[in-house]
């Protein structure tokens, strides 16, 4: 009874690994604020008899209105920086002309960013300041326009600007980066130039708690009108939702069958505690149900801790996207109208997108997608599971209730059917399989075997792991004609665990050989009146 097949083992690590990768890759983003709108055009604004306007001064209009608001933000806001972007410039080096992602940093953008220099050093803050003509690249852009991996101090020109190369970076091209090479100069440095940017993102990093999310959002659509803002963290929260959904349901399937084989045991320790107060008085078995006890306790409590963190993490996006909440949830209309309000912001004709938000929505699609398969697979093997172990299991209760006394089963499966308690009969197989056979009712079974010609008695103990209520104590007397099977009030003579008892009675061996060859059985006193007895066996037909 194979639960899962190779080939569903092997989409499971697939899906792990997978998984796994996505997760980290969107721990990864940083948890930022972001406002991302059009850059304003190039235009040399001029009337007649007057001198022409500075080239871009658009944009230090628009720097300069950023920083007159900023001074509302520091206590909603660690930093901020307003960078410019140029998704595919032009930059020429003396061996080769490629295009770059090029990034305009303000004052704060490398501070928000993982600039990590290989060569060379970062732009300093006087730099940045006052707009010098500096750039940062990658190795392997240094490698495409030098043909050398460390060309501080040369030139690089972007469309009709000049730049020096004062280091270079470590950089990977990863999911959300549209070319190979990247490179990072000061914003100011653009002020007076014919350069042209595609996007200016304003970038904040957040004081927890302080609604800086709303803040941000009204600030910067009241300030610059027309953009797209996203919060990173909510984008990261959102992303691995289907994932936290499949553990929330693979931890509450484990929690449960863990906390059914505890009660199981439970039930089991309290019929023992019957069975041994028949023997022995409860101060010597006191520390021994202490422990019990104690054991019990501590497995209650860590299952209920389990449950609370479940519980948290299933609920903690309610608290992260409030707007999906409707003021009445059995209101179809309230219900209707919070749906069409959240909507709204996301059903835009246009939208501007940074590298971290393709990014998180790549690897969002990655975990929607290999949750949703390994879910499948999980279900597919528990109800297999269920099939193949649990729907046997009830069976063989509803056999105890009904009175039978022994049952078969014709398999090939016969490992599975072992752990069951099932034994094979002379280990013979067919064309259809092996024939098990399995004691239900042990008490019966015993009252079965024909009468011994040995007289005596003797006390034998039945345990099963299956069928709870076949465990007992009975006493087995024999007078030469009879056998009387009750049950016992005191200590037990053997002991057999039910498939030991299976072999034995459907067997051929008599109880001399059985013990030298056999496990599952332990003696403690020896008679004739056993080997009398368990000399007899039964047939199953």
């Amino acid at each position: 009874m194979k639960i899962l097949s190779k080939g569903q083992v092997f989409l499971l690590i697939v899906c792990l690994a997978v998984l796994l990768y996505s997760y980290f890759s969107i721990e990864a983003v940083p948890d930022r604020l972001q406002y991302m709108i059009p850059a304003p055009a190039v235009e040399m604004a001029s009337e007649s008899g007057q001198k022409e306007t500075e080239l871009n001064h658009e944009l230090r209009s628009l720097h300069n209105k950023v920083l007159e608001s900023a001074e509302e933000w520091s206590n909603v806001l660690l930093s901020y920086s307003m960078d410019g972007i140029i998704e595919k410039a032009s930059v020429t080096g003396p061996e080769a002309v490629t295009q770059a992602r090029l990034t305009f940093l303000d004052r704060n953008g490398a501070g928000l960013r993982s600039l990590i220099p290989r060569f060379g050093r970062l732009i300093y803050p006087e730099e940045l300041e006052q707009g010098a003509h500096v750039i940062l690249i990658d190795e392997k852009l240094a490698l495409q326009l030098f043909r050398i991996a460390e060309p501080l101090g040369k030139k690089v020109t972007v469309g009709s600007e000049s730049y020096t190369v004062i280091g270079v970076l470590r950089h990977e091209r990863q999911v959300g980066d549209s070319l190979d090479y990247c490179a990072f100069a000061p914003l100011k440095s653009v002020y007076g130039t014919a350069l042209q940017l595609d996007a200016i993102c304003l970038t904040a990093n957040p004081v927890p708690g302080t609604g800086a999310n709303t803040f941000f959002q009204s600030t910067m659509n009241t300030l610059l009108p027309g953009g797209t803002f996203t919060d990173l963290g909510k984008e990261r929260i959102g992303a691995w939702l289907w994932l936290r959904m499949l553990i929330f349901l693979l931890g509450t399937v484990v929690l449960l069958r863990c906390v059914k084989v505890t009660m199981n045991s439970v039930v089991i320790f309290a019929d023992t505690i019957r069975k041994k107060l028949r023997d022995a008085y409860l101060l010597s078995l006191l520390p021994w149900i202490t422990g019990k006890v104690l054991s019990y306790v501590i497995c209650f409590a860590a299952a209920a801790m389990v449950f609370v963190y479940l519980m948290n993490m299933i609920l903690a996006p309610v608290y992260v996207f409030p707007e999906w909440i409707p003021p009445v949830l059995v209101e179809w209309s309230d219900i209707q109208d919070t749906f069409w309000k959240v909507w709204k912001n996301f059903a835009v004709m246009k939208e501007m997108r940074s590298t971290e938000l393709i990014r998180l929505r790549f690897f969002t699609l990655l975990i929607d997608g290999f949750s949703a398969l390994a879910g499948v697979i999980l279900f597919s093997a528990y109800r297999r599971y269920r099939t193949n172990t649990e729907t046997v299991l009830e069976a063989l209760h509803g056999q105890y209730r009904l009175g039978t006394s022994v049952t078969s089963v014709i398999t090939d499966h016969e490992m599975a059917y072992e752990k069951l308690g099932y034994v094979p009969i002379n280990h013979k197989r067919d064309s259809s399989g092996t024939q098990m056979v399995r004691i239900i009712s042990a008490e019966r079974v015993l009252k079965e075997i024909p009468p011994s010609r040995k007289k005596g008695s003797f006390v034998v103990e039945i345990s099963d792991s299956v069928i709870k209520q076949n465990q007992a104590r009975f006493e087995i007397s024999c007078d030469g004609k009879t056998n009387q099977v009750k049950e016992a009030k005191r200590e037990w003579d053997m002991q057999f665990t039910v498939t030991a008892l299976t072999r034995l009675v459907f067997g051929q061996q008599n109880l001399q050989s059985f013990l030298e060859t056999e496990t599952g059985c332990e003696l403690r006193v020896r008679n004739e009146a056993m080997d009398g007895f368990f000399c007899n066996h039964l047939s199953f037909n």
